[in-house]
């Protein structure tokens, strides 16, 4: 369906709250959408788009619960998180039960260097904390080396005295906080306790956010992102994505116990998935929450060639065969094949299990497979079918039913006619 036909529906019982947080998550009809990969460019796409509110319970009979809402500031390309009381009847409410507002405003009264826990992985894959010194000598001189790479470091943490005119005059920015577009906004009550929001944001990095207190418990930045940070500190600043994908988060169960899982798409800011294990919410350095990332994969990785700009969200779901796994199309502008694949990964290893190929799309006119729509038809848990469109405006059927992976097939459903993606 093209972006210029979406229609948002919602139950008649939110309808008040739809409307008061603006139809968030609808795209503004007749914003034009791209119909061919080919010409797919993410920074060139139009910026009509706010992600969806979460809110404490999908009941609102208590009177009591809470909307939390992403916002961003077009041109100035700042965000931040609200959180509004909803009575009873849907309405939201001008009060809020942080002190501080917003998130923007109480990350901006936060110590950028020993307030703020913000961690990375090294080229070689190791887990640390985002801080110059702590990056290999790659990274280092991607960031522009010696004292530039270690101002910007500092500036992406949130340091301000080297905004312009003072200092080295990087870009000055309205706001610490970068813009939330394109990301999912997750809401969670973790079983020990702690209430957490989950948000990606276009100042390169995912946030965890306390939904108590819209206090930053501490930030997750790619490390395929580190390359593109140039591009935050520069005058005049292009819009550039980030972490702008979908998130999805489950309690598997693995082989060590019950764990809390995030998996997560860069969406227009690159290539890439990343899984984190939040089992322990609160960590309490940046050590600790360093241990919170599990593993990241790019289009560089071994076996994710057809891996494009991951505009579809990943999928938790257990396999037939008995594996927990990250269902995931494999997105847009695809420069290996061309054609529009499923991957299906090991939730725990990140490990490939299987990519099916559609068969669809060429180097000379690349296809892209979109989120998919995970079934289990006979209730035992496990994933049966999948369901997807792609860029071609063709729609997928993934028969999962098989133990055996290398069983699993594709078989193509319907096409559109005249061709429309289906996003």
């Amino acid at each position: 369906m093209p972006l210029s036909k979406l229609a948002c529906v919602f139950p008649h019982g939110l309808r008040r709250l739809a409307l008061a947080v603006g139809l968030a998550g609808c795209v503004l009809a007749g914003v034009p959408s791209a119909q061919a990969a080919a010409s797919f460019n993410p920074n060139a796409a139009p910026a009509g788009w706010s992600t969806r509110p979460a809110l404490t319970s999908n009941s609102l009979k208590s009177g009591n619960e809470i909307v939390y809402r992403a916002e961003y500031k077009s041109g100035l390309w700042t965000g931040t998180v609200k959180a509004n009381h909803i009575n009873a009847l849907g309405e939201v409410q001008g009060t809020s039960p942080w002190t501080g507002a917003d998130t923007a405003t109480i990350l901006a009264t936060t110590n950028w260097n020993t307030g703020r826990k913000i961690v990375t992985r090294t080229s070689a894959g190791t887990a640390v904390a985002f801080r110059y010194t702590s990056l290999d000598s790659t990274q280092q001189t991607a960031l522009g080396g010696a004292t530039v790479g270690a101002n910007l470091a500092n500036y992406v943490r949130g340091d301000r005295s080297n905004e312009s005119p003072s200092g080295t005059k990087l870009r000055i920015r309205n706001s610490v906080q970068g813009d939330i577009m394109h990301s999912s906004l997750l809401y969670w009550r973790h079983s020990s306790g702690p209430r957490r929001l989950y948000v990606g944001g276009n100042d390169g990095m995912l946030h965890v956010f306390d939904a108590a207190t819209g206090s930053e418990v501490f930030a997750y930045l790619p490390s395929l992102l580190i390359s593109k940070l140039p591009a935050l500190a520069a005058t005049p600043y292009a819009r550039t994505l980030y972490v702008d994908g979908g998130l999805a988060m489950a309690d598997v169960n693995l082989a060590g116990g019950t764990r809390t899982l995030l998996a997560g798409a860069l969406g227009g800011g690159g290539r890439g998935l990343f899984m984190l294990d939040l089992t322990n919410p609160t960590p309490a350095d940046e050590a600790a929450a360093a241990t919170t990332i599990k593993w990241e994969i790019s289009s560089a990785t071994t076996g994710f060639a057809n891996l494009g700009f991951t505009y579809a969200a990943p999928r938790i779901g257990r396999m037939n065969n008995g594996v927990a796994a990250v269902v995931v199309g494999n997105g847009y502008v695809n420069t290996s094949t061309g054609r529009a694949t499923l991957f299906i990964i090991n939730a725990d290893t990140g490990a490939l299990i299987r990519e099916i190929d559609t068969a669809s799309g060429s180097t000379g006119s690349p296809n892209g497979l979109s989120t998919a729509t995970l079934v289990d038809t006979d209730g035992d848990g496990k994933v049966d079918h999948a369901y997807a469109g792609d860029i071609d405006g063709n729609l997928w059927a993934f028969d999962l039913r098989s133990a055996t992976p290398a069983s699993w097939t594709v078989s193509k459903l319907h096409t559109t006619s005249p061709a429309q993606a289906i996003t």
